[in-house]
């Protein structure tokens, strides 16, 4: 038992999620933006077992939560907006 509080299972997201985060900040917002609709086209038309293999590789490399990470690849992309 840790001494974080009332929330013990965070102790277990912040050793798994410290990777990730640094990863992420690897990664401009830019790239991030274009590997996310480069790999969300090919997650969409994949089957359950590609699309397993597809998610494992693209949360190595942005660092996302899983969850997280299927919400972003199922949706279609959006257009860039405007600078005002």
């Amino acid at each position: 038992v840790t001494e974080l509080g009332s929330l013990p299972q965070v102790f277990c997201y912040l050793s798994d999620g410290w990777q990730g985060r640094l990863m992420t900040r690897r990664l401009s917002m830019t790239t991030r933006r274009e590997l996310t609709e480069a790999v969300g086209e090919r997650y969409r038309r994949s089957d359950r077992t590609e699309k397993r293999q597809i998610l494992d590789e693209f949360i190595e490399l942005t660092g996302y939560h899983r969850k997280h990470a299927i919400r972003v690849l199922c949706r279609d992309p959006q257009p860039q907006r405007a600078k005002p």
